[in-house]
């Protein structure tokens, strides 16, 4: 009976991944296209990123304070 829980939770993590981008895919969507200047200097080409992290990234440098 909890290999049957186990399993299930297994399931949901698996269910709720989001999908990741690359920078360049991420550049190319019309989603982030008014941002495409800022998105091509915070974003990493290494790494990939959900939409969210993306927003976050956005939220965070449009915010951030000029010195």
């Amino acid at each position: 009976m909890d290999s049957a829980k186990a399993e299930t939770k297994v399931e949901t993590k698996v269910e709720k991944r989001q999908p990741q981008y690359s920078k360049e895919q991420a550049l190319k969507s019309k989603l982030f296209e008014k941002n495409r200047d800022a998105l091509a200097v915070i974003l990493d080409d290494k790494k990939n990123y959900t939409k969210a992290e993306i927003q976050t990234a956005l939220k965070t440098f449009y915010e951030r304070r000029v010195k």
